[in-house]
């Protein structure tokens, strides 16, 4: 019996390392489409020892610093165009590539990730002081559970004038709870997938940040409850709930959206430097 036992454990603690592998999906070639100019193209160094390829589209005069988390695959000469309309708006655009993905060195984990999102936020919380602008973190599917789980190791979280979620998760389990209840009656992501950074656990400390919350309501990849789940769980009273109609990720394709998310920003930006508050609510899109 002993072991029996033994080998569970042994067979429990690989399917634990490699379950998590499969939350990515990285991808090494670049698009063979032109990228924009950049006015910067750099390697930021991680604690996870790796160096982070990373595009800076800075314009004349921006409105302030916006660093992206994109999602699970392939790298950054596909994943800048998401909200590259930040950019062409008037905001510093900061896109980078995770451990493993694109020229970044290394490979994906959940620890290098987590890491890798402390020190871009070092990185961009440093180039928004020196450039004296307010500084604006935006994360989607994956890329806003990294971005959350990172901001726990982030000295700085007062400095951020706004966090961004779009169709992310609070939980790597509750994710895979979801998908495996197609295959298995169990929560198996609560069996086979690590706790290890897990979103959630930073939540508590968002208390006075604005924070944005938005969610595709027919999302099949991350459910829209997942959504529900994070906005409710952040105590923070500058916090908005937006929802649309539109699968994963799939809102800010539309330049409707998009408009509308560039208003908010400027609206957030003018209450963070005159010191008003804004009024938490939900909006239906």
């Amino acid at each position: 019996m002993r072991y029996v036992l033994g080998f569970l454990i042994l067979v429990l603690f690989f399917c634990i390392v490699s379950c998590d592998s499969l939350f990515y999906y990285p991808k090494k070639e670049f698009s063979s489409k032109p990228i924009p100019p950049r006015q910067k193209e750099l390697f930021v160094a991680s604690s996870s020892g790796n160096r982070l390829h990373t595009f800076v589209f800075q314009p004349d005069n921006p409105k302030a610093v916006v660093l992206f988390f994109h999602g699970n695959s392939r790298n950054i000469s596909y994943l800048y165009r998401t909200f590259f309309f930040l950019y062409e708006s008037g905001y510093t655009y900061i896109v980078f590539d995770y451990s493993g993905y694109g020229k970044s060195e290394g490979a994906a984990s959940r620890s290098s990730l987590y890491k890798d999102g402390i020190a871009m936020l070092n990185y961009a919380h440093q180039l928004a002081i020196e450039s004296d602008l307010p500084l604006i973190t935006l994360g989607q599917s994956l890329g806003g559970a990294v971005l959350s789980s990172s901001l726990d190791g982030f000295d700085s979280i007062d400095a951020i004038s706004l966090i961004h979620l779009d169709c992310t998760f609070p939980s790597y389990r509750d994710v895979a709870d979801y998908h495996g209840q197609f295959y298995v009656k169990i929560p198996i992501g609560s069996i086979v997938i690590s706790d290890l950074y897990e979103p959630f656990r930073t939540y508590p400390k968002l208390r006075e940040n604005s924070v944005l919350v938005s969610h595709c309501r027919q999302d099949t990849t991350v459910p829209y409850f997942l959504g529900q789940q994070i906005f409710s769980q952040i105590p923070t009273k500058e916090k908005e709930f937006w929802t649309f109609d539109c699968k994963h990720s799939a809102a800010f394709w539309k330049e409707e959206n998009q408009q509308k998310l560039l208003d908010y920003y400027q609206e957030v930006l003018a209450n963070s430097a005159s010191g008003k508050n804004k009024i938490p609510g939900n909006l239906d899109l």
